[in-house]
């Protein structure tokens, strides 16, 4: 799809020692190192769980992290207000109605998420809009940049790659865009990036 504002970006909008709160949460909920993407069948993801070394090495031609999932009302209620504004404000104004869980993700050295979509078609409804909360500062780690990929609405559907200038990327930060752009993570050379990622759920796009 093309789009004008393919991301919306806030600046430091959750107070570092919430974001302190949250890595010490989800650190203490940790029970696997292994990140799985969406799009794992069920046979790939019992060997991948089991340690198999090819549907390890399967799994990490598209992503190497840790992860754990959150569900926490007090953090869902910092998230989905900036959420809404950014939606409006980007002009997306998609049609949502549910959240999923937060997905707290660790990269470490060599630690990455190749180019993919966020959209995960169910009967009635998929993603519409994801988020991703930077909860730690840029400075801590070297490179592990984000990146888009998308057909640029301002310049005739061309296809455009954008990497976030680092020195945006600060502990509290929020970016906002929809489900379906392709976005990537790249390599973490040195140090540990930590983010949370959150979907809002809707009608399908048409």
């Amino acid at each position: 799809m093309i789009v004008k504002e393919p991301y919306w970006f806030f600046k430091k909008i959750i107070p570092d020692h919430l974001c302190d709160n949250i890595v010490k949460y989800a650190y203490e909920q940790f029970t696997t190192e292994i990140a799985l993407t969406s799009w794992n069948d069920e046979d790939l993801k019992n060997r991948i769980l089991k340690g198999d070394p090819e549907a390890l090495k399967k799994q990490h031609e598209i992503r190497k992290s840790s992860i754990v999932w959150l569900d926490e009302a007090w953090i869902f209620n910092l998230i989905k207000p900036p959420i809404s504004i950014a939606n409006k404000n980007a002009g997306w104004n998609f049609n949502y109605f549910s959240f999923e869980r937060f997905q707290f993700t660790i990269y470490k050295e060599n630690g990455y998420y190749d180019w993919h979509q966020d959209i995960v078609n169910d009967a009635s409804d998929e993603r519409k809009i994801s988020a991703s909360l930077f909860l730690n500062d840029s400075d801590d780690y070297e490179e592990g940049e984000f990146q888009f990929k998308y057909q640029d609405g301002r310049n005739k559907g061309d296809t455009k790659i954008t990497t976030l200038d680092r020195s945006m990327c600060k502990k509290g930060s929020l970016l906002v865009f929809p489900s379906y752009i392709y976005h990537r993570v790249k390599p973490v050379k040195k140090g540990i990036r930590n983010s949370l990622v959150i979907w809002s759920r809707g009608p399908k796009f048409q």
